[in-house]
């Protein structure tokens, strides 16, 4: 089945930075819905076919393999004079590895496994100690939550 114009473009976007929401919102769609519509966009099992063919294609070009990449992240990942270049090339690694969840639905599993988590948690504590991990979180104090900077 051929792809959506608007699809086609996400596809081109995602090759920018694969970032979902960035590529939808590049492709036209509106940048209040980018986010659910990157998403949804990479569960589509059209639209991915088209990423990896298209990521495919473009490594053939440059005669990259996969190892090439890995490889390369590792070495800026250890070598890298730049705190902030090491720290990408891990995050970057760590991207190319599966580390990360890249679909909606595992992010949303992951969510309410947190969500259940912290109910048994909340379960085992008073209602003092409960009040003093708000204040806490609240003050910055706790590394609590998630911030997403898509």
């Amino acid at each position: 089945m051929a792809l959506r114009p608007p699809q086609e473009a996400f596809v081109r976007e995602y090759q920018i930075d694969s970032n979902a929401s960035a590529a939808a919102r590049r492709a036209g769609y509106s940048a209040a819905g980018a986010r659910v519509r990157g998403v949804e966009l990479m569960a589509n099992p059209e639209v991915r076919e088209a990423i990896e063919e298209r990521q495919a294609a473009l490594a053939e070009q440059a005669q990259l393999t996969a190892e090439d990449v890995r490889d390369g992240l590792l070495k800026e990942a250890t070598t890298a004079p730049e705190a902030s270049v090491r720290v990408r090339a891990w995050e970057l690694l760590g991207k190319h590895l599966g580390f990360f969840p890249r679909d909606g639905a595992t992010l949303v599993d992951a969510r309410s496994q947190l969500f259940v988590d912290a109910r048994e948690l909340s379960a085992q504590l008073s209602l003092e100690e409960l009040r003093a991990l708000a204040r806490a979180a609240r003050a910055g104090a706790l590394p609590l939550g998630t911030r997403d900077s898509g």
